[in-house]
């Protein structure tokens, strides 16, 4: 499976209007449904390569960190990153994890304590991506790539997946939503996200 972009971007992250001023019945249905769907998709017995040919910020990021592979266009204008940290929001432990296991301890504790943004050359140093090709050989590599993956023996490329990843998968659950709606009752988080819809507002004008 290959998991492919728009034009405008490869997944803008969460929509915020559903974590902004919300009851925490409604956050909670959200963020784990949210989950589910990561969940699916980190541990889908599946080859999975994300075609990253445009932004991919936040949320963005988790869906492709949760592919078996990923290539990115070699495009100085595209930013990745899981911008959590600059909402006033912690990652949950699933995510602060699944990113430790792609690109190493300290990378994950760089990028994510300051909730960096970066372009594809810096996500390919960090290893937050695996390839930066040219936009146009973007998907082509992504078949590629999917091509090698499906010619493994597919119960036993898909027995080590979940082998390797179901403990950060069961980090995932009514303990993480407890855990990120007290952040979002923080008054640093309810700032950060005043400022943050105030200015998705502000561009629809």
């Amino acid at each position: 499976m290959v998991l492919a972009s728009s034009a405008k971007a490869f997944s803008a992250g969460l929509d915020l209007s559903e974590v902004y001023q919300r009851d925490e019945a409604h956050f909670k249905r959200f963020w784990l449904d949210f989950e589910q769907l990561w969940s699916t998709l980190y541990l889908s017995p599946l080859a999975t390569v994300a075609a990253i040919e445009s932004h991919a910020i936040a949320g963005g990021s988790v869906l492709a960190l949760a592919c078996d592979f990923r290539v990115v266009a070699d495009s100085d204008s595209l930013k990745m990153g899981l911008t959590e940290a600059q909402l006033g929001m912690v990652c949950p432990r699933w995510l602060q994890t699944m990113c430790a296991r792609t690109v190493g301890d300290r990378n994950a504790e760089y990028l994510l304590q300051r909730g960096a943004v970066i372009n594809p050359a810096e996500a390919l140093s960090y290893g937050f991506v695996d390839e930066a090709v040219p936009k146009e050989s973007v998907m082509e590599r992504a078949l590629a790539e999917l091509n090698t993956l499906i010619a493994v023996p597919p119960r036993a490329r898909a027995a080590h997946k979940r082998q390797q990843r179901a403990y950060v998968s069961a980090m995932a659950g009514a303990d993480s939503a407890e855990e990120l709606w007290q952040d979002l009752r923080s008054a640093e988080c309810r700032a950060q996200l005043d400022k943050a819809m105030a200015g998705l507002k502000g561009k629809k004008k």
